[in-house]
């Protein structure tokens, strides 16, 4: 057994963290984002979830709980109370950073689009032209990094009361929000298990683009987050890292 290995089992115990030589990291799935995480379909089980499974064969890390499916509210509190160690795509967010670390790399970026109703022709570019419509409706997914990022900008009518993109989609549908402000590649997953494509679009306007990270305790040891952000440079110059990415369409 390594020096550093022995090291972090002696680190492990003193935290409460189960450590062997296979060492056990608890983590969770999110709720609501099948993009991410889908226990629904063995196929698609998640860029998310097949990245962190990936992770644990190479690190030869123990993952617990990702079969059990959370909100992102509720993980960020399970990290910051120790009740899980890690999770896997997380943005990084000023109201996060005090009690999350972000690992890098990032597993994947993504863009922050629009989604609207095919039946309305609205055309945006600025957010003025967003402010100047007399409906700026914004659906969001509670708990989310695009929650934070949007309340700053002045103007806007937001909606984050719901826990999944399908809910918002039926808001949508339904005519209980102009828009959805989303992942481009989240919103294409849903959309497809919602069966709207020939209901909805993405507005061609790129809010932002965003990295998804490893988040992590604050209180886990330095070498082990110095090991799994190696691990994970590593791993995004391997085939099967390329081939989930290609999968789920995205860029690294």
């Amino acid at each position: 057994m390594t020096t550093w290995l022995l090291s972090l089992i002696t680190a492990f115990s003193l935290l409460g963290i189960e450590a062997s030589a296979t060492m056990t990291l608890r983590s969770n799935s999110q709720e609501g984002i099948d993009f991410k995480y889908d226990h629904k379909d063995p196929a698609h089980k998640g860029l998310c979830a097949e990245v962190a499974q990936l992770m644990a064969k190479r690190t030869k890390i123990n993952l617990t709980g990702l079969a059990t499916e959370k909100t992102i509210p509720k993980i960020q509190t399970d990290l910051n109370l120790k009740k899980i160690d890690i999770f896997f795509c997380m943005i990084e967010d000023e109201t996060r950073t005090s009690f999350i670390d972000f690992l890098k790399p990032a597993i994947f970026t993504e863009n922050l689009v629009f989604l609207a109703r095919k039946d309305d022709p609205v055309s945006i570019r600025t957010w003025d032209q967003v402010r100047a419509l007399k409906d700026n409706s914004i659906l969001l997914v509670n708990g989310t990094a695009y929650v934070n990022y949007l309340k700053k900008v002045p103007g806007l009518h937001l909606d984050d009361g719901a826990n999944s993109l399908s809910i918002n989609l039926k808001k949508l549908i339904n005519k209980r929000g102009r828009f959805i402000v989303a992942s481009e590649p989240s919103l294409r997953t849903a959309i497809a298990t919602e069966g709207l494509e020939n209901q909805v679009r993405i507005l061609p306007w790129i809010l932002r683009v965003e990295g998804q990270y490893i988040a992590v305790r604050k209180d886990l040891p330095p070498d082990l987050k110095m090991m799994l952000s190696k691990s994970l440079e590593e791993l995004r110059h391997t085939d099967e890292y390329k081939k989930i990415l290609e999968k789920y369409q995205v860029q690294p």
